[in-house]
Formats: C-alpha cells, sequence, structure tokens
C-alpha cells in the first residue's frame, strides 16, 4: 500500500524539528510541525549518542501534540558523509546504481566495506554531443546509518527513507531561489552546505566543516554575553544585535573614549562589550572564508556566470546581522529564506517555515541509506514474497483446471439431455418449416409493395443532402411531405443565406422546382434580426417515370 502520510525529522545538535507532512509530494501539506530542544551531549556529528534519553525525549513530544504516525524519514547531517561530483554516460535509470557500482574505487579511493553509497541525479543530457549524466554520489558509514534504524526501532516507527541534509536542503531550496546563478549557504552547528545553482539546475555542492557551533560556544563561555547554555547563546544571537558589520572591524577607541570621559568603569565595561562583539563577529571568519573560496572557485571553473545573490538557511540564519556580515564580505547581496514556496501549512498558527526546510525536503524526494543486513531482510521478504506469489498462481490454477472438468462433466450431461428432447420434439420441425414459407411469402409481398412507384421516396435523400448543404446560420423550423413535394419552414440572419439555400435545392436531382413564400423579417431585443419564409420543392417528373 502507498505511504501517504510521514513524520520527517531533523535531529540536530540544539534543536530537533519534527513535520508531519505528505510524503513523495512536489507541493507537500505540512499538517504539524514541532520544535524541541535536543537533549545536551546526545548528537555528535549526526550520531545519536544517547538513543534511550532522546527516544524518551521524542517520544514525550510527540504525544504532547497526540502524534501518532509511525512512518518516519530521517534526515542526517554528518561530515562522515562523503560526496563526489561525478559524470557518467547516458543509460536509462535503472542502470545507473549498477555504473556506480562498477566505478565506485575509483570515485573513493577508500575501503568502503563498511560504507553505504546512493546517488543523486544532479543534471541529464541526452543531445549530441553530450550525452552523459552528471551525479552527486554519496557513501555513509555503516553504524551511522544504522544509529537511525536503532533509534526507529526503540520509538516503534518504520523508516522509509533516510536521507542525506544535502539533498534535503537541495530539493527544497531549488523551488526557492531567483532565475540566474544563485549561491544557497544551509549553515548548520558543526557544518555548512554550499549550492550552486543556475536555473534551480544544482552546478556545485561543497560540504564545509564550519558552522556557527564556534559563535555559540564562545557567547556561553564569554561573561559579557547572559547566555549559559547553546540554546540561550542561540536566542540571545536572534534577539538582540551582537555582530559587527565586518569580520576584523577596528574599534574607534577616540569616539569611545570622548564618550565616557569621567567614567572610567562605563568606559570598561563599554570596552569588554566592544571586545567581546568583535572575538563573536571573528568567530565565523573560518566559515565565511570558506565560503569567499567557493565564490572564487565558481567564478574560475563557471566563466562568466557571476552569483546574483546568496540565499541563507539553516540554525545560523536567525542570527541578527549574519545576512549583512556576509554581504558585506563577499560584496553580494544576501536574503534569507523565511517563506517556502509550494509548502502549503495547515496548522493554523504561526510557523517560522525556513527552519524546517531540510525536514520538509527529506519527505519530497529523499535519497535511501539502506544498511546491509536491512537491505538482505528485505531481499529475503520480497523472495518469499516472490515465491508465495507463484505457490498462489499454482493453487489458483489447480482450482480453475479443477473447476473447468466439473464444468465439462455438467455440460455433457446436459448435452445430452437436450438431445433426448430434440428427439421427443421432432413434431416442432414440420410446423416450423410452415411459418418460415408464411414468412418468405409475406417479405416477397413488402418487397413487391416497396418497388411500386412514389414520389415520396425520394425524401430520405433529399433530407440527407440538405443536412450536407445548409448553411451555418439557417435552421429548418418545419418539414411537411407528400407525393408532389415539400414544403420547408426556414429562419435565417441573411437573405444571402436564404438565396444560398434556394440554389443548393434547385441543383437536387430529386426537385424540379422551389417556389419561395414570403419573407418576414423581426427585430429581437438585443438588436439582431430573423428572417423567416418558406420553402415550396415539386418533386421531378423524370424520377416518377423511371
Amino acid at each position: 500500500m502507498a505511504i501517504k502520510k510521514v513524520l520527517s525529522i531533523e535531529i540536530g545538535i540544539t534543536f530537533t524539528r519534527v513535520c508531519e507532512m505528505d510524503y513523495h509530494s512536489k507541493s507537500p501539506k505540512v499538517y504539524r510541525s514541532i520544535t524541541f530542544a535536543t537533549p545536551e551531549n546526545t548528537v555528535e556529528d549526526g550520531f545519536i549518542r544517547n538513543k534511550e534519553q532522546f527516544v524518551q525525549c521524542l517520544r514525550e513530544e510527540l504525544e504532547k501534540e497526540n502524534i501518532h504516525e509511525k512512518h518516519v524519514v530521517f534526515t542526517v547531517s554528518s561530515t562522515k558523509i562523503t560526496s563526489r561530483e561525478v559524470t557518467i554516460p547516458y543509460v536509462k535509470e535503472n542502470r545507473i546504481q549498477s555504473v556506480v557500482q562498477a566505478n565506485i574505487t575509483e570515485y573513493f579511493p577508500m575501503n568502503l566495506e563498511d560504507y553505504m553509497v546512493t546517488y543523486q541525479i544532479l543534471e541529464k543530457k541526452n543531445t549530441q554531443p553530450e550525452r552523459n549524466i552528471r551525479l552527486l554520489v554519496m557513501a555513509a558509514p555503516n553504524n551511522l546509518i544504522k544509529n537511525y534504524y536503532n533509534v526507529a526501532e526503540l520509538l516503534g516507527l518504520t523508516i522509509v527513507a533516510l536521507d542525506y541534509i544535502g539533498n534535503s536542503t537541495f530539493q527544497i531550496v531549488k523551488k526557492q531561489t531567483a532565475a540566474g546563478v544563485q549561491m544557497v549557504l544551509h549553515m548548520n552547528e558543526q557544518s555548512s552546505i554550499i549550492y550552486i545553482l543556475e536555473d534551480s539546475i544544482l552546478l556545485l555542492q561543497r560540504t564545509i566543516p564550519y558552522g556557527i557551533e564556534n559563535l555559540l560556544e564562545l557567547i556561553v563561555e564569554n561573561t559579557c554575553f547572559s547566555a549559559t547554555t547553546i540554546a540561550e547563546a542561540l536566542h540571545l544571537l536572534q534577539k538582540e544585535h551582537v555582530l559587527n558589520g565586518k569580520l576584523n572591524q577596528e574599534i574607534d577607541l577616540s569616539e569611545t573614549a570622548a564618550t565616557y570621559v569621567g567614567s572610567e568603569e562605563l568606559y570598561r565595561k563599554q570596552m569588554q562589550e566592544l571586545h567581546a562583539k568583535e572575538e563573536a563577529t571573528n568567530a565565523l571568519g573560518y566559515l565565511i572564508n570558506n565560503v569567499i573560496r567557493v565564490q572564487e572557485y565558481c567564478l574560475a571553473k563557471f566563466k562568466e556566470k557571476r552569483i546574483h545573490t546568496i540565499y541563507i538557511t539553516g540554525i545560523g540564519s536567525g542570527v541578527r546581522g549574519m545576512h549583512k556580515l556576509i554581504s558585506n564580505e563577499t560584496g553580494i547581496d544576501v536574503k534569507r529564506i523565511d517563506r517556502l514556496i509550494g509548502v502549503n501549512f495547515l496548522e493554523g498558527k504561526m510557523v517560522e517555515e525556513g527552519m524546517y526546510l531540510s525536514s520538509i525536503g527529506a519527505a519530497m524526494s529523499p535519497l535511501d541509506f539502506v544498511p546491509k543486513d536491512v537491505q538482505a531482510e528485505k531481499d529475503r521478504k520480497s523472495l518469499q514474497n516472490s515465491i508465495a506469489f507463484v505457490v498462489l498462481i499454482g493453487l489458483i490454477s489447480i482450482i480453475f483446471v479443477g473447476s473447468s472438468f466439473i464444468n465439462y462433466l455438467h455440460s455433457k450431461t446436459t448435452l445430452e439431455e437436450l438431445q433426448e428432447q430434440i428427439i421427443k420434439l421432432s413434431e416442432i420441425e414440420k410446423l416450423n418449416a410452415k411459418y418460415m414459407t408464411a414468412m418468405q411469402q409475406t417479405q416477397a409481398l413488402e418487397e413487391l409493395y416497396q418497388k411500386l412507384p412514389t414520389k415520396n421516396k425520394n425524401l430520405v435523400s433529399v433530407i440527407e443532402q440538405l443536412e450536407m448543404c445548409l448553411p451555418k446560420h439557417v435552421v429548418i423550423t418545419a418539414l411537411t411531405s407528400s407525393d408532389e413535394g415539400l414544403g420547408l419552414g426556414v429562419t435565417a440572419s441573411k437573405k444571402e443565406e436564404i438565396a444560398k439555400l434556394l440554389i443548393d435545392l434547385q441543383k437536387f436531382e430529386e426537385i424540379d422546382s422551389v417556389l419561395v413564400g414570403t419573407i418576414l423579417e423581426e427585430e429581437k431585443e438585443n438588436g439582431l434580426k430573423t428572417l423567416t419564409t418558406t420553402l415550396t420543392c415539386t418533386y421531378s417528373n423524370d424520377l416518377l417515370e423511371q
């Protein structure tokens, strides 16, 4: 049975986001969405370390919202998942997997026994001279994928797909960006993903091992900021303007000193805050410098393809001043994705749609990392189902053959009984012969009658010809017929149309002459005029003589 709804879950270091939504829909509906703080020290680079604690927390949140859906899609964010863009010859989609497997050691020159491999189609070219397919091939550690299957088992949920956050985000952001060359920067805590798109086609995807984790930790550790946990630090960054407009921005000491003349304590406190903001801003230096490197690489690889806009998403996009800082450092206009085009939230409450971007994309068109033992179990069940199907077909065939044999015996018995009745009722054949003779005589009389000459026999032929030549806006309102001819009641909008009908009737072989009656003109309320008249047609004498 096709799966219509799923839970789509993104487990982040700081927050976990859950959507109950349509599965495999291009324009999905989101029925319910929840966000809750991930228990501290639960997630590390995608691995769920304390599964029991997380499961208990997620179960409580689902019960609180009265969510009981049992099918789940997870999207995984981890630097352990490696990817590589490759180009293969153009083949049918059902052969792509075999081509990837045949060349996997070239894509990833490492021991892949403990990895699962899947791919994402980036672009197809099926015209000469280029007939190829661009793929993004990904390899994920078995123990990472198995980790999520164990969590689903503890929750009593069935995994229908396990996606990579790079694909999840791409499936939704490609519908949010404008035409032309654009960059999307998806910022998580420990890593970020950069996409370069042209008209919604992915040109380049890079994962960088920097997010906003350093910034969050600095906020917690610095006494100038009133935050003691990562969640509090994130809340502070979303509400207060902590970031400067540029990296390594110099502090104007003279202006600051002049402001606080005579108050050393206030001056010292102000300087601490300014230095704290400078440190906080510079904590994003590695992230922003990597964005600039990808920007420069894009310009070098794709000549004359300038990036018009940078769209920021993910947990880092909610930090106040982030868009201005990135714009100043890259020289490109920066926009935050807040509303999701093509997604319908049905909750009836205000939802920060952009924060659910990855979890929504995961349910739209997910990849599917499947552990080898799970795949083996699927193959085994598939084989069992095939065997069961063959056995069922065999049983049905036996039943069908047996039923056919029983029907044959019944039909044979019935035939014998009918043959006996035929012998008993042989006298009916004589009566039937007399009946057939009478019928033949009656038919002969009817044929003779039909051959008797009458002009009115041509009525059918005249009507058929009239249907073929009748002008578009002429309507026959009445028809009378006799041996001598026929009369027609006619309405039309123009006299020319009546004249055309008159000329066509005179061409009929069956008609000798046509007499036109008085033409009456009537004007309707809408201003349109209607002409009404009668045509009297006389049959030709030549046909009767023949």
